[in-house]
């Protein structure tokens, strides 16, 4: 991928030279010391730069549009300036050290003053969020709740929302040369994708599989502009914090799933990411993480079919199997042991059920009551837990900013779960129970340099 970095040197100035230059405000706030400045120059890498274990990385994802300056000062957090500054403040050319990354100059001025300092900087930020950063406290970026919407933090995937990983302390002097500042910036959201295996082995129920896609739901509408002490808490980290109206399920939005590519034998462009905000839980039950959802068709190869007169029950070829006709489908699940029968016939897998209930001797309210329920067009559905593998157990199913999950599918299970709720009937196990945690082995010279994606391969997954 990408590293854009930003230098900020600082320089020597008159007071009426830096009030003017300061592009919000004609003062600064909380002053004390001498005035000094900062100059900005932009390390940019070149157009064509991807990283080789990112195959989905794109020009967007580091594109700079605006770069906003937040200096507090270090010793009781109160804020001094900020500066606000556009791509066209800066000039560019290669930066001569044979390296892919262009330098953008900046001719405006960052306005400080000397003394002890704390530094920030966010990129790309929405004006309202700046607006709201102003004259604030530096606890405003760690303690302030935000609700952010995915759109706010990728602009509809075009433009995408970076801060700080860390405020940077620094004392400034009036010689300039002194006045080096680091700063490390990343997006705020994480990447996903979701491959299958190229061998990808199907196993449980005989039949077709087609149409691999995925989407993400669980998406954390809280977080903090600043989350830089491990372990990450987010707004709703704590347990019995959650709330489900605090969270977006994409299935229900507008139905609308990503490709499934082959991993490793398809464009890496036939699939595009995904991207979540980040969302971190103390719990770590499966209603609380992100996740992605993975459905397909099937066509199961055998069905059932219930004599109501002999009480029997016998299996034939499935006709949609011979047809490639992906259909709704019907299960009954009598038990664990006695398994689940699929009918292509609603009434038929009805009547097979109400016999089961009235031999078994279970009434309805009965916590063994058996139903039927139907794979609506034949779709079926898993979920892949992300960040299993994290190096800081603490962290495991937490997604984190900045953070690119590649999945990859090596073994799915059919027919899976009849619905994307975690609690829809169906597969090999029974609905997903939301209040539990998932399995490990689940069904499926200031310098602001914008960091790599930090890809997280997992392990392959196994799909129930």
């Amino acid at each position: 991928m990408k590293t854009n970095i930003i230098l900020i040197a600082a320089f020597a100035a008159t007071s009426m030279f830096l009030f003017s230059c300061n592009k919000d405000k004609d003062e600064i706030s909380n002053q004390e010391g001498n005035p000094t400045a900062m100059t900005v120059a932009i390390n940019f890498p070149q157009p064509a730069t991807r990283a080789t274990n990112d195959p989905y990385g794109t020009e967007d994802e580091s594109k700079i549009y605006t770069v906003d300056v937040f200096i507090y000062n270090s010793t009781n957090g109160a804020f001094v300036s900020h500066t606000h500054l556009n791509a066209g403040d800066f000039t560019y050319k290669p930066d001569g050290a044979g390296r892919d990354h262009y330098v953008y100059n900046a001719a405006a001025k960052i306005p400080t003053t000397t003394g002890a300092k704390i530094v920030f900087a966010g990129i790309n930020m929405p004006n309202v969020l700046v607006v709201d950063l102003d004259g604030k406290h530096v606890s405003a970026l760690s303690n302030t709740v935000r609700q952010m919407s995915m759109d706010d933090l990728t602009g509809f995937g075009k433009k995408y929302v970076m801060f700080s990983v860390r405020g940077v302390p620094k004392v400034f002097a009036e010689d300039e040369t002194f006045n080096n500042v680091t700063l490390e910036c990343q997006r705020l959201v994480a990447k996903v994708t979701v491959e299958q295996a190229s061998d990808m082995k199907q196993d449980g129920v005989e039949g077709k599989l087609k149409g691999l896609e995925y989407v993400l739901n669980g998406i954390n509408k809280k977080q903090f502009l600043l989350n830089s002490e491990a372990p990450f808490k987010d707004p709703n980290w704590a347990i019995g914090s959650y709330n489900k109206e605090e969270f977006v399920n994409y299935y229900k939005i507008d139905d609308v799933y990503n490709e499934v590519a082959v991993f490793g034998t398809k464009s890496p462009y036939s699939s595009e990411p995904l991207y979540a905000s980040e969302n971190t839980s103390e719990g770590k039950t499966k209603k609380e993480l992100t996740r992605s959802t993975v459905r397909g068709q099937f066509i199961p190869e055998k069905i059932a079919i219930w004599n109501a007169i002999e009480k029997t029950i016998t299996f034939e070829d499935n006709p949609n199997f011979a047809s490639n006709t992906y259909a709704s489908f019907h299960a009954v699940v009598v038990s664990i042991t006695d398994g689940t029968y699929y009918f292509g016939n609603k009434p038929m897998a009805d009547a097979f059920a109400t016999f089961k209930n009235e031999d078994l001797g279970y009434a309805p309210g009965h916590p063994d009551y058996i139903e039927a329920f139907t794979y609506t067009n034949g779709y079926c559905y898993w979920d892949i837990f992300l960040n299993r593998n994290a190096l800081n157990a603490e962290n495991r199913w937490d997604v984190l900013r900045n953070d690119f999950y590649r999945c990859k599918i090596a073994r799915i299970t059919t027919p899976g779960r009849s619905g994307p709720e975690l609690d829809a009937p169906g597969g090999g196990g029974g609905p997903e129970n939301p209040d539990k945690k998932p399995d490990y082995d689940t069904n499926i010279t200031v310098d602001i340099e914008i960091l790599n994606w930090h890809v997280v391969d997992v392990t392959e997954y196994d799909l129930y």
